[in-house]
């Protein structure tokens, strides 16, 4: 099993020690994720824009991104039949990994990323040099319906108080599925404001816990799926 990264010819600046522990790790994450990929999510080589760590495992390029990538989907189709979802809102995309990923194994969805200003860039560049059609917003239309919204590790680092505000929008605009991790429990960034953890969240009555279980891999973190009871409103005349 080769799993060393060719550290002389990238220039990472890392010492062989550091990298050769991070390619471990890498290989032991990339076969965990191998363990339960159903969807075939790693049957696909993640783009090497942006030059991740050159790790490989049995001669084949392999990430850390998309072995986590792998790991969230898996898990979220544990729960709900994933290839169906037609309308997905993901809450803090980042660079568009997860994007890159559902609208590969699910090229039909429409798929939103919600961000701020300099991820919504560098997402916007990633994924149309990728061939990904995604759209990019600074906020929720709440004219849309969602039947699957995704945060992965934001909502735990934002103030309580926009975190909550997220939770409430999402109860208004998705009428199935909703997919967190991150950590479980309250911290503070660096202007003293509380964060609140995913355990300390206050979900709602129409928030049916799926499921809920420690983080596979991350100390700390939680990965929680939810299901929204939500009844439409009929109009009176």
């Amino acid at each position: 099993v080769d799993t060393w990264p060719d550290y002389n010819d990238e220039g990472w600046g890392w010492s062989p020690w550091a990298l050769r522990a991070y390619a471990f790790y890498t290989g032991m994450l990339w076969q965990l994720a191998l363990r339960h990929d159903r969807l075939g999510v790693l049957d696909f080589v993640e783009p090497s824009l942006g030059h991740p760590m050159p790790v490989r495992l049995r001669g084949r390029r392999i990430t850390q991104d998309e072995a986590v990538s792998a790991l969230d989907l898996n898990l979220m189709n544990e729960h709900m039949p994933l290839l169906n979802k037609r309308n997905v809102l993901e809450i803090g995309g980042g660079y568009g990994r997860m994007a890159y990923f559902m609208k590969t194994i699910n090229p039909d969805c429409r798929y939103t990323i919600v961000d701020i200003d300099p991820a919504l860039r560098l997402a916007n560049y990633y994924l149309d040099a990728c061939g990904i059609k995604v759209d990019l917003s600074r906020t929720i239309d709440e004219s849309e319906r969602y039947d699957l919204v995704i945060n992965t590790s934001s909502f735990d680092e934002m103030p309580a108080v926009v975190s909550m505000a997220y939770l409430r929008t999402i109860e208004r605009v998705c009428h199935s599925h909703v997919f967190v991790n991150g950590y479980s429990r309250a911290s503070h960034d660096h202007r003293g404001r509380a964060r609140l953890g995913l355990d300390e969240l206050v979900y709602g009555d129409a928030w049916r816990v799926l499921y809920a279980k420690r983080h596979r891999f991350n100390p700390g973190w939680v990965d929680k799926i939810f299901e929204l009871a939500i009844e439409e409103k009929v109009k009176k005349p």
